[in-house]
């Protein structure tokens, strides 16, 4: 299914709202308008019921009279009315028309006539039967019609009307311009609103490019600027990230140059020794030691590619168990005694006394410590220090030597995957170190020592029960 665009979800609302000021208006017109023509038909049933006291006195006796007595009537009974018209501009007018189209009398003088059509139009509802009707002519009129008790030769007949727009006009008025100038006002607001959106819209596609360029290898930052401050800080925040991914890729290559070297050279060694020893070339004790240090590089270098192909969830089940510190410590000691010895460095190990059980797993806590220490006799001069110490809590494992120590501009990412300081292998040991230390729940940081080289503090939680 095709999702909509951003101007898409926005124009259906900016519609709905420039049609809800139209609809009220047009609601209230047409209540304006069934309010008024109930008014005016109210007016004029008023004047019919007010009429009745002048038909009695007019044409009480001349119902059955003759047709000389019926004209007398008749001109009593406009005499009558002219006596009693009263207020000339009153909401309601009457008029007395003949049957033949003749206007006998019409109370309509006021600045509003009713037009030369209104005569014929109640002759036309007379002959349709209808005596309670609206008319319309120049405005809508509200008409009640009422036939004139006499025995003539042309019938006539009594007309009340009112207009039903004078009363509501000026809330008529009132309404269509309110309308107007809000429907004018939701138009630009629209105009603006759909000028703005596209402009948005655009530059979120320009960014979907750059996304795009980024995502296919380009890390070159976006150089267009925006002028909507969101768009502006995720331009800057995309920048941020295209730099660290140029980061990452350039230490992916180094990493992958590392690795290829660090593979090589003592593959090459171990395979040279060998011939030395098939050859006769070299003596096979020494041969035999250099292939075994050679060989536990390789080893070591593949120990630390298997951990970052394991799943790197840091929420993988683990097992751990209680596990004595001060013997994974000397075991740690005695691995690396015959390269400490042949770089004629001193291991030293201070432990405050006891086994100091930390809950730990085996090949994490062995991985931990192993590239801790392979890193310190890497940069040593003279001396490697392996420093327990445990607390009501914790256990930790404090790996000290006397080296040159970390540039300060390399502490910042001597723990990211694929970083290699001055003299480093393959970017992978201190990156595999803390994801196992963290794996055990513990902790693996960088610590200041005065008078040391490069101090690492591994952090494990002491258990429960001693180590068996």
């Amino acid at each position: 299914m095709k999702k909509p665009s951003v101007l898409q979800s926005f124009l259906l609302p900016i519609l709905l709202l420039m049609l809800l000021p139209v609809l009220t208006g047009l609601g209230i017109l047409q209540e304006s308008y069934q309010n008024d023509v109930t008014q005016a038909f109210r007016r004029v049933h008023e004047s019919q019921r007010q009429m009745e006291p002048i038909f009695t006195e007019a044409f009480g006796s001349a119902q059955d009279a003759g047709e000389d007595n019926a004209e007398e009537a008749l001109e009593r009974f406009l005499s009558l009315l002219e006596a009693r018209e009263g207020d000339r501009h009153a909401p309601t007018h009457l008029m007395v028309l003949s049957a033949d189209h003749s206007v006998l009398y019409s109370r309509e003088k006021g600045p509003r006539q009713v037009p030369a059509s209104f005569p014929e139009l109640c002759l036309s509802a007379i002959e349709a039967g209808e005596t309670s009707c609206l008319l319309k002519a120049d405005h809508r009129y509200a008409t009640v019609i009422t036939p004139i008790p006499l025995q003539t030769e042309v019938p006539c007949y009594l007309v009340l009307f009112s207009s039903s727009s004078q009363p509501g006009e000026w809330v008529n008025s009132a309404v269509l311009h309110t309308m107007l100038v809000t429907l004018s006002l939701s138009l630009l607001a629209f105009v603006a609103l759909l000028l703005g959106i596209r402009r948005i819209t655009r530059s979120i596609r320009k960014l979907c490019t750059e996304v795009g360029r980024i995502g296919g290898g380009d890390f070159e930052p976006i150089e267009s600027h925006f002028r909507t401050r969101e768009l502006e800080e995720l331009r800057l925040s995309m920048n941020g990230m295209a730099g660290q991914l140029s980061r990452s890729d350039e230490m992916r290559r180094q990493f992958y140059l590392g690795i290829s070297h660090d593979l090589r050279n003592p593959l090459q060694s171990v395979i040279g020794y060998a011939q030395g020893i098939e050859l006769g070339v070299f003596p096979a004790e020494d041969a035999s030691r250099k292939i075994l240090e050679e060989g536990r590089r390789i080893v070591n270098l593949v120990d630390n590619l298997c951990a970052l192909t394991r799943p790197e969830s840091s929420s993988e089940q683990v097992a751990l168990g209680p596990l004595s510190a001060l013997q994974a410590a000397q075991n740690c000691l005695e691995r690396f005694h015959d390269q400490a010895e042949q770089r004629k460095l001193q291991l030293e190990l201070l432990a405050d006394g006891g086994e100091m059980p930390v809950l730990a797993n085996r090949q994490l806590l062995v991985s931990v410590l192993d590239n801790l220490l392979s890193n310190a006799i890497r940069y040593a001069e003279t001396k490697i220090t392996l420093t327990l110490k445990e607390t009501p809590d914790s256990v930790t494992f404090l790996v000290e030597d006397d080296g040159a120590g970390i540039a300060a501009e390399d502490l910042p990412h001597i723990f990211e995957l694929y970083y290699m300081g001055p003299g480093g292998h393959s970017g992978l040991g201190l990156s595999v170190a803390r994801s196992a230390a963290e794996r055990m729940g513990g902790s693996l940081e960088y610590v200041e020592t005065p008078g040391a080289g490069a101090s690492f503090l591994l952090t494990l939680q002491k258990a429960d029960t001693e180590a068996a």
